[in-house]
């Protein structure tokens, strides 16, 4: 029996020496990692590690062939070994003379054995992915995932047996894609359709982008539905019309051609109506990688990183011997971005690729349809109800239990629903918009999808079933603080301040998030209770321009003081907040700070008066936390909306407006609140 290699270990985490292993988790996956020196894998390699010697091999023809580091970096001085279960190994190389990964991030390469050949213990299988993505690549790769999906999937059979049927199961309009290699297509509208014969169509979703786009207007309509020639549309279209040919579907339906461009009463009907559009699509292609309509979607494989584009055609390491083992850039950055949901430092190259995850309407588009298929500059991949998959076939190994935060028609537990929900807004908070003013009525197909399903009341952005945790909503902050943009109000919107899509979160890392949802122990006071609102409770209804939207809700109310912090801004927070309560012969002062929802900048202009100002403490709920001072001991805390008078002072409560400033969690607060009179309140 040879001897262990002593730089990889044979890549074996499980023998006895194996202290050099570290194990960890990574977006819910087990992962084993051990670190390198360069200049040892090139010794054992030539000392005959057949491992270290594949590893290095493509390490050279990589650098050689694809330039994956800059010219101005050194070469890597070390690495790391990335082990996770079936899936190929991972090589992540540290750049710069220190392996700095603020000024050059790390590298990573995959090497694995070709889908079909036989395995290689120490490296994983994988699909090729080749550098051009051909439309019969395409199609046959599409028709195997929906396969799999409508044979497999319970929650995506669920969801396409709820289908509508007939004339409202359609748009008003669809395009129809005609037979493979028409020279043009044409609009219809679905009333003229045989519906029982072909009910099926695709949708696409795609960044409009800065360029002039082909759009139906009033003056175009009896035009477009005589001809629209092929030349007249751009490349992403003309991809998307060729895609769902060969994957034998007629129609499909594109926003800027199906919907009057210019009749406001024909654009309002059909956005109120875009939960049917996407869910009762049968697919939903997206034009990922495209900043504009001129992209496309079958187009020329790369990686992006600082140093620029990279190719994804992989090289092959052991030309001799069998199985043949395959180096190839890594597409963990795409594959992260997927899984996570969230940007991080590292994946930002990656991010900046993909335009269409950014975007709001977008957003809806992907969470609506009962799949879609992206077309990533990288591969293509696909998500359903279900399931990730990809191209290279690594997600569907990495993600076994994927779940995307839609509603899922096979639970009939409202609160699994309410958690989605929250989870949901914290994602698409993150999301960007053209028109701020965009805010609500890009979720309005989401919100109806999931008002079916809950039978609640929506309030702007919340539901009256789940009301607490929604207005307990907060702000995620940046660490640097004095560098960064701050949250901003919508004032010349009508969307209450106590919903969270009152604030403008245009800054990279700012988003929602909702503390009681992540919060076990989080109970509602039984006090509080929703009475009654002047707001739309339809999904599917705008809140009109003109309307002063209200809740109104009752609860235990104390009063206090709320002032300017004085400390340094970089890192206090805004206000000081002081209760002063008495206790038969004694008087308890309690002090406490809180961050507002939306300031001026960290100068100390604030959302409230400079000076001292009355706040109001609405308790919503309860939280029980480690107390920091004893490990043994638990801290109890008082969940707060604050509120401060909106406008002038009524003559009475009753009629006295409140606009939320903030949340404030107050330990011990059981005291504060013990003689808190019982109120009710107009929260606008």
């Amino acid at each position: 029996m040879q001897p262990c290699c002593r730089i990889c270990l044979d890549l074996n985490p499980f023998i006895e020496e194996n202290e050099r292993w570290t194990i960890g988790v990574r977006d819910g996956c087990v992962e084993y990692v051990m670190g390198f020196v360069v200049d040892q894998l090139e010794i054992s390699a030539g000392n005959g590690c057949p491992t270290c010697s594949a590893i290095w091999s493509g390490l050279k023809l990589l650098t050689s062939s694809h330039s994956i580091f800059p010219a101005i970096a050194s070469t890597p001085q070390r690495g790391r070994f990335i082990l996770q279960e079936e899936c190929p190994l991972e090589i992540e190389l540290m750049q710069g003379a220190n392996g700095d990964s603020e000024i050059y991030p790390p590298v990573r390469i995959q090497y694995y054995t070709a889908a079909g050949d036989p395995k290689q213990p120490a490296f994983g299988g994988a699909r090729e992915v080749p550098p051009e993505l051909s439309l019969p690549r395409c199609s046959s790769i599409i028709f195997e995932w929906i396969e799999d999906c409508e044979k497999n999937h319970e929650a995506c059979v669920a969801t396409t047996s709820e289908t509508l049927t007939g004339e409202s199961a359609l748009p008003r309009r669809l395009i129809d894609a005609g037979r493979e290699r028409a020279l043009n297509v044409s609009l219809v509208d679905s009333h003229d359709v045989n519906v029982a014969e072909h009910l099926k169509y695709a949708t696409l979703s795609h960044c409009w982008g800065r360029s002039h786009i082909i759009q139906t207007t009033k003056e175009t309509l009896e035009e477009r539905k005589k001809c629209i020639r092929w030349s007249s549309l751009p490349r992403t279209f003309q991809d998307a019309i060729s895609i769902v040919r060969s994957l034998n579907i007629q129609f499909i339906w594109i926003d800027s051609l199906c919907i009057i461009q210019d009749d406001a009463e024909d654009w309002k009907n059909e956005s109120v109506r875009m939960a049917t559009i996407y869910s009762n699509g049968y697919i939903n292609l997206a034009a990922t990688s495209a900043s504009d309509s001129r992209g496309g979607c079958l187009s020329s494989r790369s990686i992006k990183r600082i140093s620029g584009n990279l190719n994804v055609e992989p090289v092959r390491v052991n030309p001799s011997t069998i199985p043949a083992i395959f180096a190839r850039l890594s597409f963990d950055s795409v594959h992260h971005r997927y899984r996570a949901g969230k940007i991080q430092k590292s994946d930002l190259p990656d991010a900046l690729s993909v335009p269409l995850l950014s975007r709001a309407w977008a957003f809806q588009e992907r969470h609506l349809a009962p799949r879609t298929v992206h077309f990533h500059p990288t591969e293509m991949i696909m998500e359903c109800k279900t399931s990730l998959i990809c191209e290279c076939t690594g997600l569907s190994k990495l993600v076994t239990q994927y779940k995307r935060h839609s509603v899922d028609k096979t639970v009939e537990n409202n609160n699994k629903t309410f958690n989605s929900w929250l989870t949901v807004v914290e994602e698409y908070s993150r999301l960007k918009l053209t028109r701020e003013s965009d805010r609500l009525p890009a979720l309005i197909g989401v919100a109806t999808d999931f008002q079916r399903q809950l039978k609640s009341d929506y309030l702007a952005g919340i539901w009256s079933g789940d009301f607490a945790r929604g207005l307990l909503w907060d702000v995620t902050r940046p660490t640097e603080r004095l560098q960064q943009g701050n949250p901003k109000r919508h004032h010349r919107l009508q969307i209450p301040r106590w919903s969270w899509a009152s604030l403008s979160l245009d800054t990279e890392g700012v988003g929602i998030y909702f503390p009681a949802y992540y919060n076990e122990t989080f109970t509602v006071d039984e006090h509080l209770a929703y009475i009654s609102t002047n707001l739309p409770v339809v999904a599917a209804n705008i809140i009109p321009a003109d309307l002063d939207a209200a809740i109104w809700v009752k609860g235990l109310v104390v009063t206090a003081i709320g002032f300017p912090s004085t400390q340094d801004p970089a890192i206090a927070k805004d206000i000081t907040i002081l209760f002063d309560q008495d206790l038969d012969e004694e008087v308890l002062i309690t002090v406490t700070e809180m961050n507002l929802d939306a300031t001026c900048g960290w100068t100390g202009l604030l959302d409230i008066s400079d000076c001292a100002s009355t706040v109001m403490c609405l308790l919503i709920g309860g939280i029980i936390e480690g107390d920091w001072d004893s490990e043994d001991e638990k801290a109890t805390y008082s969940c707060s909306l604050v509120l401060e008078v909106e406008g002038h002072e009524a003559a009475n409560m009753e009629e006295q407006s409140y606009k939320r400033i903030g949340v404030l969690d107050i330990r011990d607060g059981d005291a504060l609140f013990r003689d808190a009179p019982e109120l009710t309140l107009k929260l606008t």
